[in-house]
């Protein structure tokens, strides 16, 4: 149980994907998906070999999806382990309506902090719920630790990383030629620099074109989202049009592309809505250095400091210009960070690792009586 389901783009969504993916391709496995539409039709399809209903909405109200008919498709529902993704205030009162015999499992992404109204009704019935899950997996010990819906609950949590396909991103004659043309269309003559990610408040892209300024490279920020008329402004007034660029969206097919052509990723972040970031990951299975921001969340666990890339403050246009600066000067140092990167990503965030950790879980949960 999620908000959205793929297509729709979010790094939530594309956790419960791949898991669900993973486990319907399995014998003796059956996965279903329970969502919000996007549109008031509900509609039940098959995505992938996934058995996918949409629930019809009407609206959102502080970004939540308004589905009157989520709760009544939830309670007919019939099944071994029941799997929220959280938060999700619709689905744990969903899962609140459940008896003591259901089975529940919460994967917790991220604390709640810009809807503050909404919070202190809402974490009540969150913490309720959660504490009637059989076990909460989050994606790292930072948001373990630093998370105070967690902090009650220390006994439930169960750390599972997220997975990537790294064999997705390899470079194959096909990529390696639509890299060239990225690289030659947006590097501006010199290094070209990465942004991946929904134009909104607590991405941080202001911050990465302040920094911009100070550094000689081109810029692709590859996303969309409610900053991008405010965002393309920016630039115009900063006299960097030349070689900052937006694109929409990319197939995800042409995104290893993407990757390939930079010489760096970089996720400037601002607050601790950014709990872990999968384009991190991405990035460092094409054998990219990254540069992300210390939030006190799982983005400093995806990217580790010095090894894997570099690690600056958020909200500081100077030590991200610092950072890029120095990565750009120093081929050796981009290549071996890229190539830790590579290993830890196909050694410890596999999708073979997510499946199987999730997997473990549901099989001790399923031997309880």
């Amino acid at each position: 149980m999620n908000k959205l389901y793929y297509p729709h783009i979010g790094g939530v969504e594309e956790v419960v994907r791949r898991l669900a993916e993973g486990f319907a391709s399995r014998e003796g496995m059956r996965s279903q998906v329970l969502v919000c539409n996007e549109s008031p039709r509900s509609v039940k399809e098959n995505v992938n070999g996934v058995e996918v209903t949409r629930t019809g909405s009407i609206g959102r109200i502080w970004s939540e999806p308004i589905s009157p008919t989520f709760l009544s498709h939830l309670r007919r529902t019939d099944a071994s382990i029941y799997h929220f993704h959280d938060p999700f205030p619709l689905g744990e009162l969903g899962g609140l309506m459940f008896g003591e015999e259901r089975k529940m499992v919460a994967w917790y992404h991220s604390d709640v902090f810009r809807q503050r109204r909404l919070l202190r009704a809402y974490r009540p019935v969150l913490e309720a719920f959660l504490r009637r899950c059989r076990a909460i997996l989050v994606a790292s010990p930072q948001l373990m630790r630093s998370s105070p819906v967690l902090a009650s609950l220390p006994d439930r949590c169960r750390l599972v990383n997220y997975g990537v396909d790294a064999s997705r991103f390899q470079a194959d004659g096909r990529i390696s030629r639509l890299a060239a043309d990225l690289r030659e269309k947006y590097s501006a003559g010199g290094g070209l620099i990465l942004c991946v990610g929904r134009l909104v408040y607590y991405k941080g892209i202001e911050h990465l074109l302040e920094a911009a300024r100070e550094v000689d490279a081109g810029f692709l920020i590859l996303g969309r989202g409610p900053l991008r008329k405010k965002l393309g402004l920016q630039v115009e007034a900063s006299g960097i049009s030349h070689r900052v660029h937006f694109v929409d969206w990319a197939d995800e097919r042409e995104m290893p592309a993407y990757y390939h052509a930079c010489d760096m990723l970089v996720l400037p972040s601002t607050a601790r809505t950014e709990a872990f970031g999968l384009v991190l990951l991405e990035a460092q299975a094409c054998a990219k250095p990254v540069i992300s921001t210390e939030l006190g969340t799982g983005t400093s666990y995806a990217n580790l400091d010095g090894v894997t890339g570099l690690v600056v403050p958020p909200r500081d246009p100077r030590a991200l210009a610092e950072a890029m600066n120095h990565l750009l000067a120093d081929e050796f140092s981009r290549e071996e960070m890229g190539t830790r990167g590579r290993e830890r990503v196909e050694s410890e965030f596999s999708l073979e690792g997510l499946i199987e950790g999730v997997a473990k879980i549901y099989a001790e949960i399923l031997r309880e009586v």
